[in-house]
């Protein structure tokens, strides 16, 4: 968020944490899973807090999207423009100290969990790279195909 005075604040505004299906899923889809539940939670609050929300920017540490999970990401992106998702390292990722089982001791004192990344405060240090939606012909010809 930017104040008044042009300053930016990052804080943890809402969260949520997905269990994972007991029959066995790919890091790729589970990670699109949760670029999902980011894009509703991002609609959701949009709809329900008093705030002019001029820019979003999200954030993921997975570079492409999977062909295998092509209506999910047209889901997303039905939510949340595509030029809206950046790459986020691996390391940066708030999300993954969440998901890695920490106790809640842990989490408590987390400061990348809770402010994000340093370098999320100044837009000139954030990472450059940006997320590749790649589609394959094959992938498109199989919804195609579909009944």
């Amino acid at each position: 968020m930017i104040d008044a005075e042009g300053k930016g604040a990052i804080k943890l505004i809402v969260a949520k944490s997905k269990i994972t299906p007991l029959k066995s899923v790919t890091l790729p889809r589970l990670k699109l899973v949760a670029a999902l539940v980011t894009a509703k939670l991002i609609s959701h609050v949009k709809r329900v807090i008093d705030l002019n929300i001029d820019r979003v920017c999200c954030w993921s540490d997975t570079r492409t999207w999977k062909p295998f999970v092509k209506n999910r990401v047209e889901s997303i992106h039905e939510l949340v423009k595509p030029e809206d998702w950046r790459y986020c390292p691996t390391k940066d990722n708030p999300s993954d100290v969440i998901t890695r089982g920490k106790t809640l001791k842990k989490l408590k004192d987390n400061h990348l969990c809770w402010n994000g990344p340093k370098w999320l405060h100044d837009e000139n240090q954030w990472p450059k790279e940006r997320l590749q939606r790649t589609v394959t012909k094959d992938i498109e010809k199989k919804n195609e195909d579909r009944p």
